[in-house]
């Protein structure tokens, strides 16, 4: 499968995509002077969107690249020849690769679609179905769980001789969180709530034109996390893939559970998450459960208010209550 690194190259900037649901332009095409049955695919790298150039440095990772690795495989869809399965054979360990299929012969001016991993079962470039269930954290500041949920999808021109050359754009956003914790502990899981739409957990994809149909959003969305022992004032990073999705105007509510029952909870601002770009945030966490372990529950009340009920012993704390607003 395709390696992730932390270590940026100076690559090609990313295409600009807009906050509808025309998600990537399938219409930027390469072409390729190669054989009908040889291929080129190149991945872009991720890059974070505060930054104006592509940097690196030791300690804090300006974003990711990505590099081929042996027995990878894409598929490649043909309005006349159907789906076809292409394994790299080429390049491996590098951001462009050669991968070589016997399905069909590309034909010169044909225009085909592409998309990684391959997937026998999303035969259809009209309807591909992505989700983002199943979502967790391994460890703080581990890219490695996010792979699974990073869907590439491009479209090329056959060029004269048959070949083609495909650069794949990432369709997932990709959220860094970093959370000051005010204790030691092990965190068990992490909910996000925005305060006006909920958090999409997948949707279908029409590769062909662009279009995102997102599935409808969820109020709470929990991420399990397997970060253990975290110390008093770590600093814990979360990577987590989302569907792209416009949450400016939106605070989101971010709520830890711990392994020694307290609860820590941070407020974040918003933000645009456009495919193929990573997001920060940084933000201090508060703890409640000092002098015992807290009870908890998530609601929404009559007047579309969320109420967080915090229970410690006989004393009752809703932080979040009459401050966040859900339409």
């Amino acid at each position: 499968m395709r390696k992730a690194t932390a270590a940026l190259a100076a690559v090609a900037a990313l295409a600009a995509v807009s906050c509808t649901d025309r998600i990537f332009e399938p219409s930027q095409r390469r072409q390729q002077q190669n054989t009908g049955n040889k291929v080129e695919m190149q991945v872009q790298d991720i890059v974070f969107d505060d930054l104006t150039r592509v940097e690196a440095s030791s300690d804090e990772a300006s974003g990711m690249s990505f590099r081929w690795s042996a027995k990878d495989t894409v598929g490649v869809y043909s309005t006349e020849g159907g789906f076809s399965r292409y394994t790299l054979s080429g390049g491996e360990g590098m951001a462009s690769a050669t991968f070589d299929g016997q399905g069909f012969t590309l034909t010169p001016g044909s225009t085909y679609y592409a998309m990684y991993p391959y997937d026998g079962g999303k035969s259809d470039p009209t309807a591909v179905e992505i989700s983002y269930e199943g979502r967790k954290v391994s460890a703080s500041n581990s890219i490695a769980d996010i792979l699974p949920y990073d869907p590439l999808f491009a479209s090329a021109e056959a060029g004269v001789n048959g070949g083609a050359n495909f650069n794949f754009g990432h369709f997932s956003s990709f959220a860094r969180f970093g959370f000051n914790l005010p204790a030691a502990d092990s965190i068990l899981s992490i909910d996000l709530l925005p305060s006006y739409e909920g958090i999409t957990p997948g949707g279908s994809l029409d590769i062909t034109t662009g279009t995102w149909t997102p599935a409808a959003g969820k109020t709470v969305t929990t991420i399990p996390t397997g970060i253990k022992t975290a110390s008093k004032g770590q600093n814990v990073k979360l990577w987590v893939p989302f569907a792209p999705q416009d949450f400016s105007g939106n605070d989101i509510a971010a709520v830890m559970h711990g392994y020694s029952g307290a609860i820590y909870t941070a407020r974040i601002e918003g933000k645009n998450m456009q495919g193929g770009r990573a997001y920060r945030w940084e933000s201090d966490m508060v703890k409640y459960g000092d002098g015992g372990s807290p009870s908890s529950s998530l609601s929404l009340k009559k007047d579309n208010t969320l109420s967080l009920d915090i229970i410690i012993g006989k004393t009752r704390r809703e932080p979040f209550h009459n401050e966040m607003r859900f339409s």
